[in-house]
């Protein structure tokens, strides 16, 4: 995750890079907003942005081996702190579950935020470690390993950054030994506290840490999602091979989509319902009352939008709604996606067909 992908939030992006600039990066900062503010990307680009090698332009530069490392979530500079709890995960890593930490789900932790973008509640998170209707927790072995890890020196001579997931669900006695690292902490260590909650952080920490507060995206939100521009080539393909009724085709776009998990899926059926509005209202002359119009840039979509707008009418835009929410519920009772994604690609390409045929006949 870059800066570049987070298209929301602007000023928040500008004052990160000039405190950076400027050489005035707080040691201790939390990052506050629900699960749809994108604050735990915002927290992530940061932390790739400190840890580049060659930023320019206000952004880490994709290139160096630093960048590398961050985008698959295993720079050694680059730690992370979770709420966890018991589970049949962690005894599948083969490490005790007696009092679990972080690191026995590292590897589940980094699947799922590649998956997903960032973009997450709590309970899916608990869903994903599946810690048996559990709250998770941050403990105080939590915080001695990451004191552990925060005393050695940097592995490449440049920031050492700890993001910690929801400092909320902290215990007095893990909230205590990281308070000795925030108030003394070893020299460029940054802690980045990510929180949906920060009224119940507890008041030791919240009162040293700057609160930087991340606003929800607005109901117009999709056109500057984290993910846009790949939930449109998703869409855009989808529409395209279903109007041509290329069933191969169709098939391996259900490949395309199935990896993306349950929050991915979630956010695509969301976008492509308001791609769905935005067509219908361009083809029945008020695109004034959509976002894509006014819109600047975008004229990938704004051309998409044009051209497919004839098919989005009062023929096929109900259906096509019924058949994107019903995919939305099975998404989220957790069908499997390959089943349910080739239903619901072959539904989409019998309501195009169908249209395609009453536009020829002049119905």
């Amino acid at each position: 995750m870059n800066f570049s992908s987070i298209t929301a939030h602007s000023n928040i992006k500008n004052r990160l890079i000039e405190g950076v600039r400027r050489g005035r990066v707080p040691h201790a900062q939390l990052f506050c907003g629900d699960s749809n503010s994108l604050v735990l990307p915002m927290a992530i680009a940061y932390a790739r942005y400190l840890l580049c090698h060659n930023p320019a332009n206000g952004d880490a530069c994709e290139q160096c081996p630093s960048c590398y490392r961050t985008a698959k979530l295993e720079h050694p500079d680059l730690h992370f702190i979770y709420p966890v709890n018991r589970s049949k995960l962690a005894r599948s890593t083969g490490k005790s579950d007696d009092k679990p930490i972080s690191d026995h789900f590292l590897h589940i932790w980094r699947e799922f935020i590649l998956d997903n973008g960032g973009v997450f509640t709590e309970n899916e998170w608990y869903a994903r470690l599946d810690i048996e209707n559990q709250q998770g927790k941050i403990s105080k072995e939590e915080a001695n390993e990451l004191l552990r890890k925060m005393s050695f020196k940097s592995y490449e001579g440049g920031y050492k950054i700890a993001i910690i997931y929801l400092p909320e669900r902290m215990n007095d006695a893990a909230a205590n030994t990281l308070l000795k690292l925030i108030e003394e902490p070893p020299t460029k260590t940054i802690f980045l506290f990510v929180s949906e909650q920060p009224d119940t952080i507890i008041g030791t920490i919240r009162s040293r840490v700057q609160s930087i507060a991340l606003p929800p995206l607005s109901g117009n939100g999709f056109i500057d999602s984290i993910r846009s521009e790949e939930f449109f080539e998703l869409f855009s393909t989808l529409m395209r091979r279903a109007y041509t009724a290329k069933y191969l085709e169709l098939f391996e776009w259900v490949e395309d989509i199935a990896p993306l998990g349950r929050e991915g899926h979630k956010a695509f059926v969301d976008y492509s319902i308001s791609m769905l509005r935005e067509c219908y209202l361009k083809g029945i002359g008020t695109p004034s009352l959509g976002v894509v119009e006014g819109s600047s840039g975008k004229e990938n979509l704004k051309k998409f939008v044009s051209n497919f707008s004839p098919f989005v009418n009062h023929l096929t835009i109900e259906p096509l709604i019924v058949e994107f929410e019903l995919v939305g519920r099975q998404v989220r009772q957790n069908a499997n996606p390959r089943i349910m994604f080739t239903h619901f690609a072959l539904m989409v390409s019998k309501i195009l067909v169908s249209a395609k045929r009453s536009i020829a006949a002049g119905e």
